[in-house]
């Protein structure tokens, strides 16, 4: 009943033990608490042996030295030899150089590209600067409240400002505006470094009144873009922030029901949050309390405050997996209470209601979710019984539960759809959107013996709306509509939104979301921009997005593919696009561009297709299969460098997103991810105009991917696989006859995944390089 788990954070390359971050963690199996007996680390399992052996080699090798005595060893996951594959590893050999950002050659590569893309932006100054002008149409946006304990809090975003201001005032009060936290202008000791205080960057991860006085203000505040968290408390009566309380690296955070204690988690080295601590105000920060520690790393620890505040849930998740343990928040001191233990494939969210725990769970073969009750007693699944199940074609997506009602947000047939159920009565109704084809988002509705339901609707031609829904008269008030105003104005009458349903190759039918003017001939003379994602049963929701108008009324058509590997279809849609079936996101998405050009709209001169993250990976695999069906490709922090990166452990999100591309340590896997990999399978062909773009501080896709993908291609191009310091030029073609094709590298040097600036100006270079690219008059 011993399991022994070896630890080791380290690349294949770099195995030596003067870099190892070790750990030997010696569990319990039949134990019902997920906790080591006992841990080694650091200088107790530091020997030469480490160099040479492998895992079970080397715990024997402890087990001699006295680290471990009498254990069985539990034979360890069976590893790939990877000289089997030595040409897949000489080409990540080849590029190693590229993960040093200090290195000399990567600062000549960023500077050489970065140039590039500035002589590209000063190119197209006057087309951008007018894209920008159609982008920054005016708009009437006044603040809409939502009112919580006596207050009413809003954000606003100042002219010229990238970044909200947080405010608040006395319900009833017009005047005497109290600013909580002004993102624009934080105080320098909130930055780690003089260099950080110089970057426009900055994220607020967290930002909650404490809920007993409603006078401290707890901040996570990330000022690189690694998405690594400082905790702050400000005391909102002397307007100061409390130096004596900052936690120097946090992710979610909450407040105790008495304001005296945050509760909240760590990440490890890996930055996966991992651990849960209890800070009580005026104590040191090093006297924090663990409360709870999770040992396998492809969990990730997260909490959440339940509406009614009666008790705070540790969500402890893979991406197929999932544990709850309960706070009692009645308790100044709780410990952490266990609801269901884990069993793989199993998911389980919950809130509080009364004497009732309402449980979202995919338990019992409810692939697309149900809810549950439990009393909050005896909460284990032994005591669930079903309250509400959806039909065939219906997916729950959330649940936000007040003291009368519970609403549920749905996808119904891909498509967007709310339940409100009345405690009162126990009557059921659905709201009516203003159209189907649309995006729902919720407000915060902290208020939980509200009647209200506060949310706001938009379309791909509809500014957004924001709703208050009255669940027990059942009428809808609108409270605000964005209004589009000026010379640009955007007459949505003269455009039309639609879903179709495409085959793709095997028969799967594919929803695709169409804008675009009414009446468009059918001469395929229409440009077209394409947008896929089909990863982690994410939806891509058919939002407004004002930086699409200018495209519009140049009569592109706008087409949002929504493969398998997102779950607009439920659970089977995202499973049938994740692992060894990924294949599957990238033919539904060939099929949806090649229904584009036969049923006339366009043709491939003029087709162009756009993917962020693993987007990316969609366009990297296009652009290697189907580099004719697209004119350009738009590559936003692309997830290219897919098989280097799942052998890489230690990395951030490796471990964790085994459940979604696999383990690349397993052969199979190793082979489908290779032949899926867009780095990997660079060849000597004609590509697509390309756009790239990474950041130097994203945690999730590396920089290095995105710039050794671009170097690996600058080479072929040239026709020279020898050089490697990415100096090469891309102003020769792939054969004597080919058209040269741009290629351009955008490296942001002080940002993360999600980016930073001016968000309407980087729209606007994509657009004119999306004109350029496609042969389109730039006017």
């Amino acid at each position: 009943n011993i399991l022994i788990e070896l630890t080791m954070s380290c690349s294949l390359r770099q195995l030596q033990p003067s870099c190892l971050q070790r750990r030997i963690s010696v569990f319990s199996v039949s134990s019902s608490i997920h906790k080591p007996l006992m841990t080694f680390t650091g200088q107790q399992i530091q020997h030469a042996s480490l160099r040479c052996y492998g895992v079970r080699t080397l715990t024997q090798q402890m087990s001699k030295r006295g680290v471990l005595k009498n254990c069985r060893i539990r034979q360890p996951l069976q590893y790939l030899h990877l000289r089997q594959h030595s040409q897949s590893v000489k080409n990540n050999q080849d590029f190693e150089w590229m993960r040093n950002p200090q290195d000399s050659r990567v600062k000549a590569f960023f500077d050489r590209h970065n140039n590039n893309y500035a002589a590209f932006v000063n190119s197209i100054r006057m087309f951008s600067g007018k894209l920008v002008s159609e982008m920054s149409i005016p708009v009437d946006t006044d603040p809409v409240p939502e009112v919580f304990d006596n207050y009413s809090y809003y954000s606003k975003l100042p002219f010229n400002k990238l970044l909200p201001v947080f405010c608040r005032k006395k319900v009833g009060q017009t005047h005497g505006e109290e600013v909580l936290l002004d993102a624009n202008n934080l105080p320098k000791f909130c930055f780690q470094s003089a260099q950080e205080s110089e970057s426009s960057f900055v994220s607020i991860g967290v930002i909650k009144v404490d809920p007993h006085t409603s006078q401290k203000l707890l901040m996570a505040i990330d000022t690189t873009g690694e998405e690594n968290y400082r905790g702050f408390i400000k005391d909102l009566k002397t307007d100061v922030i409390l130096d004596g309380e900052i936690i120097p690296s946090c992710i979610s955070m909450d407040w105790s029901l008495d304001g005296q204690s945050i509760f909240y988690t760590v990440p490890d080295s890996l930055r996966r949050p991992y651990k849960v601590m209890q800070h009580r105000l005026g104590t040191p920060v090093s006297e924090d309390i663990c409360l709870l520690e999770e040992y396998d790393d492809s969990f990730f620890v997260d909490l959440h405050m339940m509406k009614d505040m009666r008790f705070l849930s540790i969500n402890l998740n893979s991406k197929t997996t999932g544990e709850v343990y309960l706070l009692d928040m009645a308790e100044s001191n709780p410990k952490p209470i266990l609801v269901e233990r884990r069993q793989p494939g199993i998911e389980y969210y919950m809130e509080h209601r009364g004497d009732k725990f309402y449980i979202i769970t995919n338990a019992d073969g409810a692939e697309n979710f149900k809810i549950v009750t439990a009393p909050d007693t005896n909460p284990q699944r032994s005591n669930w019984k079903d309250v509400i199940t959806v039909e065939n074609g219906a997916k729950i997506e959330d649940v936000d539960m007040f003291e009368n009602y519970c609403v549920v947000y749905e996808k119904f047939e891909g498509l967007p759809r709310v339940r409100v159920i009345s405690f009162v009565d126990n009557s059921v109704h659905f709201l009516s959107l203003p159209d189907s084809v649309c995006r729902i988002d919720p407000g915060v509705n902290q208020t939980f013996n509200s009647d209200t339901l506060r949310l706001t609707y938009s379309s791909p031609l509809t500014p957004q709306i924001v709703y208050d829904y009255d669940m027990r008269s059942r009428k809808l008030s609108t409270l605000r509509e964005v209004v589009l105003r000026g010379m640009f104005s955007f007459n949505s009458k003269h455009y039309t939104c639609r879903r179709v349903h495409v085959e793709s190759e095997d028969g799967a039918q594919v929803p695709m979301t169409l804008v675009h003017k009414k009446n468009l001939s059918r001469r395929r003379n229409h440009p077209v921009l394409m947008i896929g994602y089909g990863a982690y049963g994410t939806n891509v929701e058919p939002g407004f997005h004002i930086d699409k108008i200018p495209l519009l009324q140049r009569d592109w058509i706008i087409a949002i593919a929504h493969v398998r590997g997102g779950g607009e279809l439920g659970r089977r849609w995202y499973y049938e696009g994740r692992l060894d079936k990924k294949k599957n996101t990238f033919i539904d998405f060939v099929a949806c561009a090649k229904w584009m050009i036969e049923e006339g709209y366009s043709r491939p001169e003029l087709m162009a297709a756009e993917g962020s993250s693993a987007g990316g990976f969609l366009m990297g695999w296009i652009a290697n299969n189907y580099p004719w069906l697209f004119r350009a490709l738009i590559m936003k922090v692309p997830f290219v460098d897919v098989l280097s990166t799942m052998l890489d452990r230690s990395l951030p999100l490796t471990i964790h997103e085994y459940e979604e591309w696999g383990d690349a340590r397993q052969p199979a896997v190793y082979e489908t991810l290779r032949t899926l990999s867009p780095f990997d399978n660079l060849s000597a062909q004609q590509y697509p105009h390309m756009l790239v773009t990474t950041a130097l501080n994203d945690p999730r896709v590396p920089f290095w991917g995105p710039a050794k993908y671009v170097a690996k291609l600058e080479q072929i191009v040239a026709g020279n696989t020898n050089a490697t310091d990415g100096t090469v030029s891309t102003a020769s073609s792939a054969t004597e006859h080919d058209e040269p094709r741009m290629l351009l590298l955008k490296i942001d040097t002080d940002a993360g995944h999600f980016g930073n600036g001016d968000v309407h100006m980087q729209k606007a270079v994509e657009y004119a390089f999306l004109f350029k690219a496609l042969g389109l008059k730039m006017k």
